[in-house]
């Protein structure tokens, strides 16, 4: 396999187990070192069996792979004791923000702009290995067969009218959920009830059922809400056909039943249940499963859901998903995964549910059967598997005997489930197999076309007419659903690429994205003097591969790094902001590298053992000084790079998501939280050793990033729900967020030649924004051709490299012009591009303002934009 596929291996698996005793479950509050505490003792099951494939950096980021993913995500979603708290505060707190700002007759912003955003993508797949995002449950229209929904595990839920070639989100007002299950009312199919939360990653809990009238044009919430410290899963949903006014639904803590259409509910069974069905022919008949400590059960119901009794019950096995036939409604058909989420076994009823078979299953020693693992085809020999995470069974609706499971693959039978063939691999490694993105979480018969099956995974929504050909059409094209930790933009490109969860990192140029690395992606970064080709990616905890062949060939600088530990989930690096080949990392320390990652040293001591660095920001003005934080929400600071180091005490509680300092003065450090009941923004002032604290009217949420505009000082932070902005005139938070979906906003960055800024969100792909300052009239002086050469750092104070790839230019000499918005020449020297390009530009004399940069030689002419401030 290629390195990425590897990778790939552990990186395109999930969060958390479903049937873990260390994971919370119902009644709160719990917090979540208390979680990872009994994490230590509980640890995730299945996975050293993967770690044996891969060596080195890779190997170490595997150990703890699931559990760090869910711990990063909760970590930044803690009250201010450290308690967990679910996404049912974040509605509370957007709503009352959302109330105020329209009781508000007027709201004072200097914005000389309107602030329209614009969804950038990706939206678009090659399908296969590639994809875009997570698809949880899908919900067939009862009459139009090119009509269904999809819900995502961040992006809340979609709806198609043409079979998925186009799609539309149902809402974006809301903030971004996950969502675990959907239904139609088959007698009114305007109504649609949703399941929030995201049943199988855990990253969400949910804030119970949502539900429209009117085909998704508007939404309510129904009877069924939650305290923000309860962790409540609602999983799965039923509508009576008999009476659509009569709901039941399965749930983390219970059934719940409501007879007036979700006014009001009642909790009629106890439990940690993950699926209801009703029997096709019967509705008296229903069938759930249930997990309570060391098995699982399937049980059965004779009276509507009123009360269970189980029928059987499988000791050491964490999850159970059943499927029925509606041809042959006495079959129930179901799926077991073990507590390593390898196959435990296939099961069979004949008799409606009362007793079950067993028609396959794994051998405990040699683990030959195992079709919930990686490995491509039968015989296996890897035990374990990602059962708790995706698992998922359908009946042929016309032929009891053919059968689909969904793993990390697609296995079938044609003889109701006795034996057992590969119908879809997750990568390209046998021929004839069709290749569909990993982790399958739901799988679906449309009733209305026979022998149409559609599967959700990781990658998006796919649909087949015979699971055996290698035909399975990628209907995800349209959908924006992609959840991004990060971003990063250039001057002199128009592209951004960032690293996102489960789909690698990506490169979004005008509505067009391409894969660059694969598993998931992190942090990543563009070489501003090579920005076309120049890029870094990473993996989790660390993992940095480079390019310099925009993306022909990857190579890992970071098993360079001297280090036995790995980093945070998204571990921090950035490129020196003037000079380019040098490199800052955190581990547990600082490494710098001064060769574009082909060496790297220690920068720093181990500032507190067992936690790492999460955020670094070298100044615009100061080279020499490095400000950094700690995972204890400690900050430190260097005033000669590394040589000697002071902790900077800081006066708040609350987890600190990112570092920011003031363009004009490198002694001025912002901070944000991500938290509730604490404070979201503060300002130290390092000459005056003074805290402010700059929360305005914010809403009580997650502060996730902040960014400065080098030009103009304004300031942006990223949060839970939205964007806002403050310029310099301004003493409070404003909305940056018109056209801008509800959603978590991870990572913010300013393209200073197209004048804009990009949002990284965490559930509805990338978009991009003109920034609140209207570009200076020199914009408009004459084209300009980022190709031929770039600035940097851009902005600056007149020190500056300009850098070229024309070979008309390299190791020439040349006239270098800056000129003004008038168009005049305001200041001019000659000089020589080295052989590698560069020209360093000695410009400090010249007032603030946007330039271009004008290179003439023999006739050649090559302009860029520059702000010198």
């Amino acid at each position: 396999m290629k390195r990425s596929l590897l990778f790939t291996v552990l990186v395109l698996l999930g969060t958390v187990l479903h049937a873990q005793p260390w994971m919370p479950q119902g009644n709160g509050p719990v917090k979540l070192q208390d979680v990872i505490a009994n994490y230590a003792k509980h640890p995730v099951r299945g996975q050293d069996d993967d770690d044996q494939h891969i060596s080195g950096k890779v190997e170490k980021e595997g150990k703890n792979y699931l559990f760090d993913r869910w711990a990063w995500f909760w970590k930044e979603h803690l009250d201010s004791n450290g308690y967990m708290v679910s996404p049912v505060k974040t509605l509370t707190e957007w709503q009352q923000y959302q109330d105020k700002q329209r009781i508000k007759a007027t709201a004072k912003t200097t914005s000389t702009v309107t602030p329209t955003w614009s969804f950038q993508g990706p939206d678009h797949s090659d399908g296969g290995y590639a994809g875009l995002g997570r698809i949880n449950s899908i919900a067939f229209h009862p009459t139009d067969a090119n009509t269904f929904y999809i819900g995502s595990a961040g992006g809340g839920t979609w709806k198609t009218t043409d079979n998925g070639v186009t799609w539309a989100a149902m809402y974006s007002n809301l903030p971004n959920m996950g969502v675990s299950d959907i239904k139609i009312n088959a007698v009114n199919p305007n109504t649609v009830y949703v399941c929030t939360g995201d049943a199988d990653g855990y990253d969400e809990y949910s804030i119970g059922v949502i539900v429209t009238h009117d085909g998704g044009a508007t939404w309510q919430s129904t009877g069924l809400s939650w305290p923000p410290t309860n962790y409540y899963f609602a999983r799965s949903l039923l509508i009576s056909p008999v009476d659509t006014n009569e709901l039941t639904l399965a749930t983390n803590v219970g059934i719940y039943k409501s007879t007036d259409a979700g006014v009001t509910w009642t909790n009629v069974a106890a439990g940690n249940f993950e699926q209801i069905l009703y029997n096709p022919s019967d509705n008296t008949i229903m069938y759930a499963t249930n997990y309570t400590s060391g098995s699982s059960q399937i049980l059965r119901s004779s009276d509507g859901g009123y009360t269970f009794t189980t029928v059987t019950s499988y000791s050491g096995v964490e999850r159970i998903n059943i499927a029925v036939c509606p041809s042959d409604p006495t079959v129930v058909k179901a799926i077991g995964a073990d507590n390593n989420s390898g196959l435990a076994g296939i099961y069979s009823s004949s008799d409606n549910g009362l007793t079950y078979t067993t028609l396959f299953s794994n051998d405990a020693t040699t683990c030959s059967n195992n079709i919930l693992g990686y490995e491509l085809g039968l015989p296996t020999t890897q035990c374990n598997g990602q059962g708790w995470y995706d698992l998922c069974i359908a009946v042929d609706p016309y032929n009891s005997s053919h059968v689909i499971i969904g793993g990390v693959n697609n296995y079938y039978s044609t003889d109701g489930g006795t034996t057992w063939n590969l119908v879809s691999q997750w990568y390209a490694g046998l021929p004839g197999i069709a290749t569909v993105h990993a982790d399958k979480h739901c799988l679906a018969y449309n009733r209305l076309v026979p022998g149409s099956l559609y599967q959700g995974c990781d990658g998006g929504i796919y649909e087949t007419l015979d699971p055996t050909s290698s035909m399975w059409s990628d209907l995800t094209n349209g959908l924006g659903v992609t959840e991004f930790y990060r971003n990063a933009v250039a001057n002199g490109v128009p592209f951004c690429i960032g690293g996102a969860q489960d789909n690698g990192t990506k490169m979004v140029n005008a509505g067009v994205a391409t894969d660059l690395t694969g598993g998931d992606g992190m942090q990543c970064q563009i070489d501003y003097t090579d920005p076309a080709n120049s890029w870094y990616t990473s993996f989790p905890n660390g993992s940095i591969d480079r390019t310099f062949d925009g993306g022909a060939t990857y190579i890992d600088i970071s098993s360079a790094i001297p280090d036995t530990n790995s980093g945070d989930w998204v571990t921090p690096y950035i490129i020196h902001p003037s000079t380019n080949t040098t490199l800052l990392v955190g581990y547990d320390r600082l490494f710098i590298s001064t060769d574009q990652g082909g060496t790297w040293n220690p920068a720093s001591p181990v500032f507190d053992p067992g936690y790492n660095i999460n955020s670094i920001v070298v100044p615009f003005t100061n080279s020499q000084y490095i400000y950094l934080a700690t995972d204890d929400n400690a900050i430190h600071f260097s005033p000669d790079f590394g040589v000697t180091w002071t902790s900077i005490g800081t006066l708040y509680t609350g987890n600190i998501s990112r570092l920011a300092v003031d363009p004009k003065n490198e002694n001025l450090l912002w901070v944000t939280y991500n938290g509730y009941g604490t404070h979201k923004v503060t300002e130290y002032n390092r000459s005056t050793s003074t805290w402010n604290v700059h929360d305005g009217t914010l809403p009580d949420v997650p502060v996730n990033c902040i960014i400065f505009d080098s030009a103009s000082r304004t300031k942006y932070i990223g949060t839970e729900v939205s964007v806002f902005y403050m310029d310099t005139t301004m003493t409070d938070w404003a909305p940056y967020n018109t056209n801008l979906p509800s959603v978590i906003i991870n990572d913010l960055n300013i393209n200073y030649g197209t004048n804009e800024l990009w949002a990284a969100t965490f559930g509805r792909g990338m978009w991009k924004t003109t920034k609140n300052e209207a570009p200076n009239s020199v914009a408009n002086i004459a084209a300009v051709t980022p190709a031929a050469i770039t600035v940097s750092p851009n902005p600056s104070h007149g020190s500056f490299v300009i850098h070229t790839t024309n070979k008309l230019l390299t190791g020439k000499e040349v006239t270098v012009q800056l000129l003004g918005a008038d168009g005049k020449t305001a200041w001019v020297q000659s000089g020589s591009f080295d052989g590698a390009g560069n020209l360093k530009v000695i410009a400090t004399d010249l007032s603030k303002g946007t330039y271009i940069c004008e290179v003439t030689n023999a006739g050649i002419a090559a302009r860029n934009k520059v702000i010198l401030y």
